[in-house]
């Protein structure tokens, strides 16, 4: 049986799939900036050296964020779409990332903050 591909709109099966997208995108935005800063917060307590216990610590608070960080955008997608969900995302992080004052930083890119996502 083919699979149903729901690019765009909202996987009829996501528990909050007949309700106001609206609410959800507002607070998957609010908690997903908290999620996303705290991501930065912790890739940048890394990057300078670090007792080996300090080190192991924040690098599992950094796996965990992270993958509580991508599961919670899986939901959203499912909930109102990818395209939907990819532009509440893009406008997060690209928050996040002015008020770090990330912008196009060599050391903060693409590659090295997802480095542990799928």
């Amino acid at each position: 049986m083919p699979e149903i591909s729901y690019a765009g709109k909202a996987d009829p099966n996501s528990v909050y799939a007949d309700g106001d997208p609206e609410p959800l995108i507002e607070a998957t935005q609010s908690e997903q900036a908290s999620r996303y800063a705290e991501i930065l917060r912790l890739e940048q307590k890394l990057i300078g050296p670090l007792r080996p216990h300090k080190e192991d610590r924040l690098r599992k608070a950094l796996v965990n964020t992270e993958a509580v960080y991508e599961a919670q955008w899986i939901e959203l997608e499912m909930a109102v779409g990818s395209h939907t969900a990819s532009n509440v995302r893009r406008s997060v992080e690209a928050q996040q990332e002015r008020r770090w004052g990330q912008g196009d930083s060599t050391c903060w890119g693409a590659e090295m903050r997802f480095r542990f996502f799928w």
